[in-house]
């Protein structure tokens, strides 16, 4: 089924499904909430699609893919996991916040593809999957921990605000495409190998 959500509008509550990739959200221009998770069968919905505005997602995500038909916003709670992929059928477009504390749950915007205009970490999160986007940054005291091998394609910023933004690499290979730049207070954490 297909749900289609009038401009600032909001729902209290879970969002299920019965059947695993089935079932999608579609959001018009303007504001919108979910407080209670959203998808909890097999790989959840099928599709999220956002347009302009800012979504504020309070639980975990379970979608096969959140997609960015607009340059509109996504801000995500502390402790959530989006479950799934993010992607923009704009290069360029879309805004993906983590707020707080968790880990990645699916690939971020597509390397060699469509990039995302920015990512943003405001807290600690583990990163197990690739990210493409224009602007990817640890700020408001972002722990970015990479877990295995990975590639963020475009810009990368830590502590872009001065509140102490780090970086772990641990013994894994980061491959960042774009500018590294480390600002003041900011700090990369890595294994190097003899």
């Amino acid at each position: 089924g297909v749900l289609t959500m009038t401009a600032n509008s909001d729902i209290t509550g879970a969002v299920t499904n019965t059947t695993t990739n089935e079932g999608t959200i579609t959001l018009a221009n303007g504001a919108h909430s979910f407080s209670g998770n959203v998808g909890n069968t097999g790989v959840g919905l099928k599709l999220i699609t956002v347009r302009t505005g800012t979504t504020a997602f309070g639980g975990d995500v379970k979608a096969t893919a959140i997609n960015f038909a607009d340059n509109g916003a996504v801000t995500l709670a502390t402790g959530k996991t989006i479950t799934g992929a993010v992607t923009t059928s704009g290069a360029g477009t879309g805004t993906l916040t983590f707020l707080g504390t968790g880990s990645t749950g699916g690939n971020i915007g597509v390397v060699t593809g469509a990039e995302l205009s920015a990512v943003t970490f405001n807290g600690a999160y583990t990163v197990g999957h690739n990210i493409a986007a224009t602007t990817i940054r640890a700020t408001d005291g972002g722990d970015i921990t990479i877990s295995g091998d990975r590639t963020f394609e475009g810009g990368l910023d830590i502590d872009d605000d001065g509140t102490n933004g780090i970086l772990r690499l641990g013994a894994n290979t980061l491959t960042v495409t774009g500018t590294l730049a480390l600002d003041a207070g900011g700090t990369i954490y890595s294994i190097l190998n003899s």
